[in-house]
């Protein structure tokens, strides 16, 4: 039965509904960047640098017509047209500017602190980032009580000491965080949603995440700054050409992430980069290392592990230093320090037999065809050993298997050595690992085509 003081009740609902979507829509706009006033387009080149304070915004996409001043709680969009591809770098000299979102179109936009300002959500927002594009945030970045969305492909960098306030969560439902070494204390945990790819990196400390391919879990961690896969597909581990990466070196290819409480659930991708063959104590800097104070494997379940080569000059997929170094074994402690506690404590999750130090290899795929592109296919194994005290190594044979020897031996007896059989044999070799391949959208490499 309806009651007259329901029917008041359901009307008092709707109008409040009414009134929240038109204040929306009254009151919250898209802003475009504008650095070349008075014409279509953001600037007069490929970067369009300047002053967030400044006249330096446009109510139409295009850019045409005159520029205005930003005005709080709208979304901030980069850029007005399609001419700013370049790097360019925006001085938040608003005191402090609220948003209702902002959007990277194209180029790679940095955000720079000025003074004490602020950038403050207004409301939950999508941080959208297009493909090829990036965003860096240096100014403070507070959301208390809202959400930040990370959507888009590309990659988000937040280098500031931020924290999302009380309440504040963060999200990412496709593309990647990086959170760089000036993030020293990233409060509550950031989650992954939807169906397409999601990836946390970087070299700061966040409070916690949790790995997986289930909703709420982050699909693929990936130490360092930079996109380490392809990011076409939620499960792609293709690596990247030097075109789609956004690093300048070895050293900041690779990183060391810290994820004070981690978790990692079956379906994890741990996009492993090593830019130097020299296991030791410099972890982080010549390879990557996942750190933690508190490790949970999901019981019965594996973590992939994706090892990728980079060149130690530029960061690029290629071959890393110390290439001679790939003809020795390392075993044990020796191996490379890809996991990391900082507690010692045992990992939860997994069974009685990590509480002693032996080998792990049957919790993880390794899985290895990019290394093998650069390096050469089938000529050495990879393991995991767990040292029994909350560490993990991987470990590395140069020994080739017994088939191995007979493949190539066959080879050679049915070609030759002669300089007319070279490209059969390249052909042959290429054929052959594109056949066997895990990942068979690995591409060919030019020296066997």
């Amino acid at each position: 039965m309806v009651s007259f003081g329901n029917i008041q009740f359901l009307r008092l609902t709707f109008l409040l509904l009414f009134l929240t979507i038109l204040g929306r829509n009254l009151f919250s706009a898209n802003q475009y960047w504008d650095r070349h006033d008075g014409s279509t387009g953001a600037s007069t080149g490929v970067t369009a640098s300047g002053d967030w304070d400044d006249s330096n915004w446009n109510s139409n996409a295009d850019g045409s017509g005159s520029n205005g001043t930003w005005s709080n709680g709208n979304t901030a969009i980069f850029s007005a047209g399609s001419d700013a591809t370049g790097i360019s770098s925006i001085t938040a000299n608003l005191n402090n500017a609220t948003l209702g979102g902002l959007t990277v179109e194209e180029g790679d936009i940095t955000i720079e602190a000025s003074g004490s300002g602020t950038l403050t959500l207004s409301a939950n927002a999508d941080f959208e980032v297009a493909e090829g594009s990036t965003l860096t945030i240096t100014e403070p970045l507070l959301y208390d009580g809202k959400t930040l969305n990370k959507i888009g492909e590309g990659l988000l960098t937040i280098n500031a000491n931020n924290t999302p306030g009380v309440g504040g969560t963060t999200t990412i439902t496709q593309g990647k965080i990086d959170l760089s070494s000036a993030v020293t204390n990233f409060t509550g945990n950031i989650t992954g949603v939807g169906t397409t790819k999601s990836m946390l990196g970087g070299d700061g400390i966040v409070n916690s995440a949790t790995f997986g391919n289930a909703n709420g879990e982050i699909d693929f961690v990936s130490p360092g700054l930079g996109l380490s896969s392809s990011m076409t597909n939620n499960t792609s581990r293709q690596q990247l050409s030097a075109a789609d990466d956004e690093r300048s070196s070895g050293a900041e290819a690779v990183g060391s992430l810290t994820v004070t409480n981690l978790a990692l659930n079956g379906g994890t991708i741990y996009d492993w980069e090593i830019a130097d063959f020299s296991p030791g104590t410099n972890n982080g800097s010549a390879y990557d290392v996942l750190k933690y104070n508190s490790i949970n494997f999901e019981s019965g379940q594996k973590i992939g592990v994706n090892i990728l080569a980079v060149q130690n000059s530029n960061g690029a997929a290629g071959r890393f230093n110390n290439f001679s170094n790939a003809g020795n074994n390392y075993s044990d402690g020796n191996g490379f320090h890809f996991l990391q506690s900082s507690s010692g404590s045992d990992p939860g999750g997994i069974s009685g037999a990590l509480q002693d130090a032996g080998d792990a290899s049957s919790y993880f795929d390794l899985y290895t065809d990019s290394f093998d592109y650069y390096y050469g296919p089938g000529v050495g194994s990879w393991g995991v050993w767990y040292d029994g005290s909350g560490d993990f190594y991987l470990t590395y044979s140069a020994v080739p298997e017994p088939s191995t020897y007979i493949m190539i031996s066959a080879l050679f007896l049915i070609i030759g050595f002669n300089q007319s059989s070279r490209k059969t044999l390249h052909s042959l070799i290429a054929s052959l690992r594109q056949k066997f391949s895990k990942n068979t959208n690995q591409p060919v490499p030019a020296e066997l085509s």
